[in-house]
């Protein structure tokens, strides 16, 4: 009777702790859905909630925060950083993963210590390399997507690698040796046995390398311009203009920011299944 209890008591404490987490957040994100949805004159001393209700701050905030723009930008810098970024981990993974060569585990170390470096340490010698191949090469870096995809490249491939060999080398090489022995080159075996095995793993790779580029905002501050600015660098630069004298209208921003983190939510139900299966196969079996 006693370990039931105690199991009960345990089972209770971990729940009010779930609750507690998850009242840390969800009570900001009501916050901001019931300011997107007020006046803007009744947001400082107004009711906490609208009256009446203004669903027109979701409309407006299209033109007033520039959101399609922004938006748009970010969906494209970070797809394609996300894809470039798991097809290249794809063969490294794999070599790192299967095959011993000279300087092996230096190169599974610099997988992690590339991690561990802050970003702003690099952001000028990037900006600065940048320059050096504009001026050299005549084309243009600072400002377009090819620079900010690049910059996103240097910093998810590691992961991605790292990510990815974890998962190969918890495959069963039996599979690979049987395909060989059956006449599948290793290009063959790859592409037929191990990637369809590997694909959550692929998966949460190419999530974490788009949230890398999605929620960056260090690099595209100095690497974006009016043209090019993501999500995040154009909410600060409506945030900016009204502390420099502009108009800033909040329950707008709100709506904005809650419309801007809709994609990662949705990204992550949509494939949450594949995200247990990724994170847990190369720490079980690696």
């Amino acid at each position: 009777m006693s370990i039931r209890a105690d199991r009960q008591r345990r089972n209770l404490a971990r729940y009010l702790l779930l609750a507690v987490y998850a009242l840390l957040i969800l009570v900001p994100i009501a916050y901001m859905a019931l300011i997107s949805l007020t006046q803007e004159d009744q947001i400082e001393f107004g009711p906490l909630f609208p009256q009446p209700i203004q669903w027109q701050n979701y409309i407006t905030m299209w033109t007033t925060v520039h959101l399609q723009l922004y938006l748009e930008n970010s969906l494209v810098v970070s797809s394609i950083s996300a894809v470039l970024a798991t097809a290249l981990a794809l063969g490294g993974a794999y070599v790192f993963a299967r095959f011993r060569f000279p300087g092996r585990q230096i190169f599974g170390v610099s997988l992690i210590a590339v991690q561990t470096v802050p970003t702003i340490m690099l952001l000028l010698p990037i900006f600065i390399i940048y320059i050096i191949l504009q001026n050299a090469l005549h084309v243009k870096i600072v400002g377009t997507f090819l620079g900010l995809i690049i910059t996103y490249l240097t910093f998810a491939l590691p992961f991605a690698v790292w990510m990815l060999s974890s998962y190969f080398r918890g495959l069963p090489m039996e599979l690979e040796e049987a395909g060989m022995v059956d006449g599948c080159s290793r290009f063959t075996v790859i592409v037929r046995i191990v990637l369809p095995l590997a694909v959550p793993a692929v998966i949460v790779t190419l999530i974490f390398s788009f949230l890398l580029a999605w929620n960056e905002v260090l690099f595209a501050s100095a690497l974006t311009n009016d043209a090019t600015r993501t999500l995040g660098i154009g909410l600060q630069g409506y945030l900016a203009a009204g502390e420099a004298g502009g108009q800033v209208y909040w329950n707008q921003l709100m709506g904005a920011s809650l419309v801007s983190s809709i994609p990662a939510v949705l990204l992550f139900l949509g494939v949450q299944r594949f995200i247990v299966q990724g994170l847990t196969h190369g720490a079980v079996r690696g």
